[in-house]
């Protein structure tokens, strides 16, 4: 999987992703123009059943939380990370493991890279196909 800013996950399991669905993800991706952002902070997720995860976070958030909230507005049966947080996090995760050693380095030597500029003009569904990501469709933001 390439780094990415998760949007929407779990979407529809990729056998169900039917064209009239990819051309809607396309008509509320359309109605966002592409946005400057960078990657400031090194965070971790240290609440989740087994393993903590470490993440970057986007600065400004907003222009995710907005493409996330259409998405989910949209596509009401697919919540956002299936409807277990009560808020929404943008976040490009780097890392995970349950050993707290390995994390604490991958944090350190990120810290030492940031801040990332970035610029967003693409969003992207991905299918795993047996056990793999790969490009199902990408999208461009409005004016790219």
């Amino acid at each position: 999987m390439p780094a990415h800013v998760t949007l929407i996950y779990p979407f529809t399991d990729d056998k169900h992703l039917v064209p009239g669905e990819i051309t809607e993800v396309r008509t509320v991706i359309g109605r966002f123009a592409p946005f400057n952002f960078a990657l400031t902070d090194v965070r971790r997720f240290d609440n989740l059943p087994k393993e903590s995860y470490v993440w970057l976070a986007p600065s400004p958030a907003e222009p995710f939380i907005e493409i996330i909230e259409a998405l989910a507005s949209a596509f009401p049966g697919y919540p956002p990370f299936g409807g277990v947080f009560s808020s929404i996090v943008p976040h490009l995760t780097v890392a995970y493991s349950t050993d707290d050693q390995v994390l604490r380095t991958v944090e350190d030597r990120l810290a030492r890279a940031l801040p990332i500029n970035a610029r967003a003009t693409t969003a992207s569904i991905m299918e795993d196909v047996a056990g793999t990501w790969r490009l199902r469709a990408s999208i461009q933001l409005a004016g790219v």
